[in-house]
């Protein structure tokens, strides 16, 4: 199946909204601007074998002399993009015979540069180009001397002093290398047809980006604060330590999903859409299974599928994005295999800065849920203490600023370890019960209720330990015969 007809079934198989659609790169119009392209380069006797020998002149400069390699013969470039998208060709030539120097052209291509460099050479005087001088798609550009060659290229532009002095002495021993060059811009109007028909869906793309980003920030900031009234409720504790648990739980499985994103080494980075497809349905499944939606109580689980809802939305965009991304691979493709003008490594530098290249409106996305969506149920993770790894149950903070449970505390001060097993600064013998902190401990028993109910029991079975040697054994409720 060609790829402009399996392009147009998967815009309409994923049920893109119709903007989307309409804002995606048309394939099959470039396709013929293509061939509108190859026909303009053939009249002007560039065929396809005709660029890939002066793409070889340039790919072997030890083959030509050392002004070409200063100033390469041949250049394929885009204008800026603050200016009209105006590819064009530029050819180093002899100006009194109009041959490009050290390539060896078509009979068709010699007589159309020929044409153009007798008709500068007629005119009574050549001005000097200035590096700000704008250019236009109908200008042929000249310079007289191979020595001011060297403000045309982006290369050249930045050549020592020192290039320039083993140009004159190149131009003692070569007598050749004396002779006035002449620099000829070739504009290619279907060249710049296709070009600018590109940019502008691109365009429109980025404008898309940027208006559905705004609207997903919007639903991540309304959910984040349903989500934080739903674990909230003064008036109903247990609905909202219910609520609570219910998100943290599903929080987990989410973050453990890795959904959109890998953080471990054998496969970090951003997943494709295929993959994140598969994640966010096991995801689900997992989510049924576990039958987590019975754990909300009243409206919590209308929270849970506009989460659900959310994800899903994200991954459209990614697939969206992906497809447009693949689109313009294989556009840029056709196009150098038909012209031989390597499109494909240039263009996609000349837009890298693009929001449609440089950012991913999934990672985007994705950095907001995290940031403001899980953060709203706080994690126990983030509360642990760094000695035992449990809840940092009536934490102590040291003068150093970090904070351990008083367990843990107790047992380095019986020890005499001084040193904070953090910083190692010595402020551990220092500590007492002053050292407490009391908003910590409020947060802690209200944010993780049965964590602090199993702590503080480990730490009286421990405290007995302490005192009546390991065969103490858990104290059991007196039974009334």
């Amino acid at each position: 199946m060609k790829f402009g007809h399996e392009l147009d079934q998967t815009l309409k198989k994923e049920g893109f909204p119709p903007e989307w659609v309409s804002s995606a790169i048309n394939y099959k119009q470039l396709k013929k601007c293509i061939k509108r392209v190859e026909r303009e380069l053939l009249g002007l006797g560039l065929d396809r074998k005709t660029v890939e020998l002066l793409w070889q002149s340039l790919d072997n400069p030890g083959s030509t002399s050392r002004s070409s390699q200063l100033h390469p013969i041949f250049q394929y470039s885009f204008a800026d993009k603050s200016q009209l998208f105006r590819p064009k060709l530029i050819f180093l030539v002899d100006p009194d015979n109009a041959t490009l120097l050290d390539a060896t052209l078509s009979p068709e291509t010699w007589s159309y540069l020929q044409k153009l460099a007798v008709a500068k050479r007629e005119e009574s005087k050549v001005t000097e180009l200035s590096d700000d001088e704008p250019s236009t798609p109908e200008s042929l550009e000249e310079v007289m001397n191979p020595m001011e060659n060297l403000k045309l290229t982006d290369t050249a532009s930045t050549s020592s002093t020192s290039s320039i002095d083993e140009l004159r002495q190149e131009s003692d021993t070569s007598p050749e290398f004396l002779q006035p060059a002449r620099i000829v811009e070739v504009p290619l109007m279907s060249n710049a047809d296709f070009f600018e028909l590109l940019m502008n869906k691109i365009t429109t793309l980025d404008m898309l980006h940027e208006q559905e980003e705004r609207h997903l920030e919007d639903v991540i900031k309304e959910l984040g604060d349903e989500i934080s009234k739903a674990v909230d409720l003064p008036k109903k504790k247990k609905v909202a330590k219910s609520n609570l648990y219910a998100w943290r739980t599903l929080f987990d499985l989410y973050v453990d999903s890795d959904i959109f994103f890998s953080t471990r080494a054998c496969d970090r980075g951003q997943r494709t859409s295929v993959d994140a497809s598969k994640r966010l349905q096991l995801f689900i499944d997992k989510a049924n299974e576990q039958h987590m939606l019975d754990a909300f109580k009243f409206d919590g689980g209308i929270g849970v599928i506009r989460f659900i809802q959310l994800n899903e939305e994200v991954l459209k965009i990614l697939k969206f994005q992906e497809i447009n991304r693949t689109a313009l691979t294989k556009i840029l493709k056709k196009f150098d295999k038909h012209t031989a003008l390597r499109a494909s490594k240039s263009f996609p530098q000349t837009i890298a800065s693009d929001p449609f290249m440089a950012q991913s409106v999934a990672k985007d996305i994705c950095a907001r849920i995290s940031q403001e969506i899980i953060p709203t149920v706080p994690q126990v993770n983030d509360y642990q203490c760094p000695i035992c790894m449990g809840i940092a149950w009536r934490p102590v903070r040291l003068r150093c600023s970090h904070s351990f449970c008083i367990r843990c505390l107790v047992v380095m001060q019986r020890e005499n370890q001084d040193h904070c097993p953090l910083c190692r600064e010595n402020v551990v013998m220092q500590a007492d019960s002053d050292n407490i902190d009391r908003e910590l401990v409020k947060f802690l028993k209200k944010n993780f209720p049965k964590e602090v109910k199993e702590k503080q029991k480990e730490n009286e079975y421990l405290a007995g330990v302490d005192m009546y040697g390991p065969d103490f054994k858990e104290m059991t409720p007196c039974i009334v015969m």
